[in-house]
């Protein structure tokens, strides 16, 4: 049997009558109901390879699109995308999404040890927190709270610890329950400065990745007034890997898959294209900066005679449920806002790019089977 087109963007809406918003399927009108549900496909952390190797060997050999889930502050700097490759990679029906500022892990991290009112290290479950000194955290039992100053951080014989600038100045006993996450302040700059930056590129940013899939409560409560959806907001759900239904979406949080090889075995991959099509349902995977992560779906059985479309944003008008937030109730028009026209970015192929830049959406294209590439 001859492998199916997994179309593009435009031809899954007009087929359809889905609508995809960043990582977010909805139903648009009856015809979706024939349909085999929607994979996502993100890619993290922005190297250079997402382009060379993920774009250029796999998804633009197949005419499908990714998404390329971006640390703003490490644009064009070694190995890493460059903003021309950003905006190309968008002017071919690619999605560009925040991935924070400095890749900050913004979930909160358990306190493991007690805390004295004198002690300037304090120990945690994980150091990430660590990374960038002067970065200020909130410690917290759920009845008392003191504000600290991140000098570095280490590990030893009781475990991964931070060192402080300063002396908590509060006790804790690790028993209460005892976090500490960023302070609001931090968190804000995460996410609305990683989307403000991106956009400065020239690229549309409405969604969010979260470093380490770590997302925390107050993040969780904060992430709505700067994206659309989180694609791997499983925690905030009841779990990750999860598959998405259209009626059951409730944005900003989403769930996501890991399915690069030690993370998901092929069993498992299995019965979750299954499960995308047979729930008619939204999966989104996050794989890594290479050609054998797409391959290995695009050559599992099940993704070629179920004909699951790969997808990402769209301009609908479609709306969406939001979850509680401080603009709870609100139903958003969800898609890529108006902008300024700009030249687009012509990518160089062996295709005729349409008005805007991008592979004209009527061509075919054949799924390969196979592996052509080892790299990544």
């Amino acid at each position: 049997m001859s492998r199916k087109r997994a179309s593009t963007r435009r031809d899954v809406l007009k087929r359809t009558g889905m609508a995809v918003a960043g990582a977010t399927l909805v139903v648009g009108t009856s015809a979706a109901q024939s349909a085999n549900g929607k994979l996502v496909f993100t890619y993290d952390d922005g190297p250079v390879k997402d382009y060379t190797h993920a774009y250029q060997r796999a998804h633009r050999e197949e005419g499908v699109p990714g998404c390329a889930a971006v640390p703003s502050a490490s644009v064009g700097t070694e190995r890493r995308l460059s903003a021309e490759q950003l905006r190309t990679l968008e002017a071919d029906g690619w999605e560009i999404m925040s991935h924070s500022v400095h890749h900050r892990a913004l979930g909160a991290m358990s306190v493991t040890e007690d805390v004295a009112p004198d002690d300037r290290k304090l120990y945690v479950e994980s150091n990430l927190h660590g990374e960038l000194e002067g970065d200020q955290l909130v410690v917290d039992d759920g009845s008392q709270s003191a504000t600290v100053t991140v000098a570095g951080k280490g590990s030893d014989e009781n475990g991964e610890f931070l060192t402080l600038d300063s002396a908590v100045g509060k006790s804790f006993a690790a028993s209460d329950g005892v976090t500490e996450r960023y302070t609001d302040e931090v968190i804000r700059t995460s996410l609305g400065e990683s989307r403000t930056q991106l956009e400065e590129y020239g690229v549309t940013v409405t969604n969010m990745v979260m470093p380490y899939g770590a997302y925390g409560p107050r993040t969780r409560e904060l992430a709505g007034e700067y994206y659309t959806a989180v694609a791997n907001g499983g925690l905030a759900i009841g779990g990750r890997g999860q598959l998405h239904r259209p009626k059951d979406v409730t944005l900003p949080h989403l769930s996501r898959a890991m399915f690069r090889k030690g993370k998901m075995t092929e069993t498992e991959l299995g019965a979750f294209l299954d499960g995308v099509a047979d729930n008619n349902a939204l999966g989104i995977l996050g794989g890594t900066a290479g050609t054998n992560a797409f391959h290995r779906v695009a050559s599992e059985p099940r993704f070629e005679w179920r004909k699951t479309e790969i997808s990402t944003s769209s301009r609908s008008g479609t709306r969406f449920r939001r979850s509680a937030s401080p603009e709870a109730g609100r139903r958003e028009p969800l898609g890529r806002p108006e902008r300024a026209p700009r030249e687009p970015v012509r990518p160089t192929t062996g295709w005729r790019p349409d008005d805007r830049g991008r592979r004209p959406t009527n061509q075919p294209r054949q799924l390969k089977r196979g592996n052509p590439d080892s790299a990544g």
